[in-house]
């Protein structure tokens, strides 16, 4: 399974995907002791990422796929670029998250072409080395976002639907991610990983009526109504923004 994780904090936290340090840890040992292999993925590239999760994953021995929105790094509460490229030397890898972290599937043609070419181009260049995989803001992705990732170059596309079938679409590889909550402990994670040989988990039954419900009310309506429950607002969003509570100085 690929896990998806926001925030790694040191505090208490309000926002949905913000995941208590301590409890990151026991992630990590809980991943280590089982036999399958998982992928461990980051978004949006939040300093806390760098700062916070790096070194435990390392202590697990243990790489990252950290996925950076081009236009936050160096923001405040973001990571740098001395960050992402230190994440580089140490042997995680890099990858896009759109470049300003709008919707894709509601970009016009132009946008979806910067969204998606811009970040791969600027991270390349500035980090010198490929940038193969992209995840997509809000995992919200359709024919026409797989087309315009694979004529960008990516080879591998990330969603957040945990249950997803790894499979080929318009010449990029699609792959879906678990997206990791607040407050789930390492018996949870083992539960839910356990459930991706079980059609019918109550956990899976309910990732389909959370898509079901988002393609009746459309994307727009449903990212309005996860932000509120998420404990997060648009303006969070915009450069140099930061999520909720998870503001501390992770750069000491």
């Amino acid at each position: 399974m690929i896990l998806g994780y926001h925030q790694i904090v040191t505090e208490d936290c309000r926002y949905l995907y913000s995941v208590d340090s301590g409890l990151f840890e026991q992630h990590m040992a809980a991943l280590q002791s089982m036999e399958s292999e998982h992928l461990v993925t980051f978004d949006d590239g939040y300093l806390s990422q760098g700062y916070v999760a790096a070194p435990l994953l390392d202590r697990y021995s243990a790489k990252g796929c950290f996925f950076i929105t081009g236009a936050w790094v160096g923001q405040d509460g973001y990571m740098s670029w001395t960050d992402l490229k230190e994440l580089h030397r140490n042997g995680h890898h890099i990858g896009a998250h759109g470049w300003s972290h709008k919707m894709l599937t509601q970009c016009t043609a132009a946008e979806l072409r910067e969204e998606v070419s811009r970040p791969k181009d600027v991270l390349e260049q500035r980090l010198g080395a490929q940038v193969s995989a992209i995840s997509c803001p809000g995992g919200a992705w359709d024919s026409r976002v797989a087309r315009a990732c694979a004529e960008a170059g990516y080879s591998t596309m990330y969603t957040s639907d945990a249950w997803t079938r790894r499979r080929r679409v318009q010449g990029v590889d699609v792959a879906g991610r678990l997206m990791m909550r607040r407050g789930w402990a390492a018996a949870d994670l083992k539960l839910l990983i356990a459930a991706e040989r079980k059609p019918y988990a109550p956990v899976r039954l309910r990732s389909a009526l959370s898509r079901a419900v988002r393609r009746t009310l459309g994307v727009r309506l449903y990212h309005v109504i996860w932000c509120f429950l998420a404990g997060w607002t648009p303006s969070d969003d915009l450069e140099g923004s930061r999520v909720a509570a998870g503001k501390g100085d992770y750069s000491s």
